[in-house]
């Protein structure tokens, strides 16, 4: 018989049956959810040609002076292809010309090869064109102790020392004695721009200290300015005349 009770235990147990389903029925919703793929994009910002083509226009159309050190001139090199040194010297200024002329754009920007560098004699410096043969960090001390033109002084202080104040060109043992010399008179020279050991006198006078002062960068310079003023060959000591 369909009674009471019965209908009430019957409606109980479809209500229960309901939320089972309806709670399974939504897990498996959030679960297919989570499995589907969102709508977030990964963008990559790609240069069109036209615009890689149009810096590098830029660039070879940018004015530079002739010794300019910049990072401007290193983006030139690295687009012109040669040594980025961030200097513009001769080597990138003749690059820069070829690549203005195979592109077939305008030159006459281009600054003008600076003349070689010559005393008041018109005799021609001796001294490397290569902007890495320098010592750009003593170059305002050249300037500040009259040692000109700088620019020789700098490649000077290069080529007897790679820019080294505690340069010799000797060697001692234990004792200070000296073992191998290349001088083959037997002299030594010291520090920055080498300054030979004949100068003892005038270092003491300069100085105030013996030999060993010539490692100090303001004495070692201060004796050069004295042997520029008061020595017959002059810049003639460093050998720097072209033959």
């Amino acid at each position: 018989m369909f009674t009471k009770e019965l209908a009430v235990a019957i409606g109980l147990w479809f209500t229960a049956a309901i939320g089972i389903g309806g709670n399974s029925l939504a897990e498996s919703r959030e679960e297919r959810q989570e499995a589907r793929p969102t709508n977030s994009y990964v963008y990559r910002v790609i240069e069109s040609p036209q615009k890689a083509q149009q810096d590098k226009n830029s660039l070879l159309t940018a004015s530079f002076l002739f010794n300019e050190r910049s990072q401007r001139v290193g983006q030139l090199q690295s687009v012109l292809g040669v040594l980025v040194d961030e200097h513009y010297g001769a080597a990138t200024r003749a690059a820069h010309l070829k690549a203005l002329e195979q592109a077939g754009l305008e030159t006459a920007f281009l600054p003008a090869l600076p003349n070689p560098i010559k005393d008041g004699n018109k005799r021609r410096y001796n001294i490397s064109e290569d902007p890495t043969h320098r010592c750009p960090q003593f170059e305002p001390l050249f300037a500040q102790y009259g040692l000109e033109p700088v620019e020789v002084f700098s490649y000077i202080a290069y080529r007897e020392s790679r820019c080294n104040p505690e340069a010799v060109n000797a060697k001692f043992d234990s004792k200070g004695n000296v073992t191998w010399t290349l001088n083959k008179d037997g002299s030594i020279d010291r520090g920055l721009i080498q300054i030979n050991s004949c100068w003892k006198t005038v270092t003491k006078n300069v100085c105030g200290t013996g030999l060993e002062g010539l490692f100090d960068v303001h004495c070692n310079l201060k004796v050069a300015k004295y042997i520029m003023d008061n020595s017959a060959s002059g810049l003639g000591n460093w050998n720097v005349w072209d033959k």
